[in-house]
């Protein structure tokens, strides 16, 4: 803590300035799917006529995914901040 003189009035304490450190994880991801049918038959009766039918169905999909993940911490102006890690096993 330091002491600063202010005009005539007596000492004032001014505290340490904190900051914000932010780290941001993105990931994304995009998924889709395409699909085609089709299907069709001719009828040909006795009289030597055709009668044709037939269907097709198209399908597409799509999503995209975005996943974000982020972690922050204060510290002093001027200072430094560590994240430990515990052994796993």
């Amino acid at each position: 803590m330091a002491l600063v003189r202010t005009g005539r009035g007596p000492l004032h304490a001014e505290s340490p300035k904190q900051v914000k450190v932010t780290l941001d994880f993105r990931r994304a991801s995009t998924q889709s799917r395409d699909a085609v049918q089709g299907g069709g038959r001719v009828i040909v009766t006795e009289r030597g006529a055709a009668s044709p039918s037939g269907r097709i169905g198209v399908e597409s999909t799509g999503r995209k995914v975005t996943q974000t993940t982020g972690i922050f911490t204060l510290v002093q102006d001027g200072g430094s901040a560590a994240r430990s890690r515990r052994p796993t096993g």
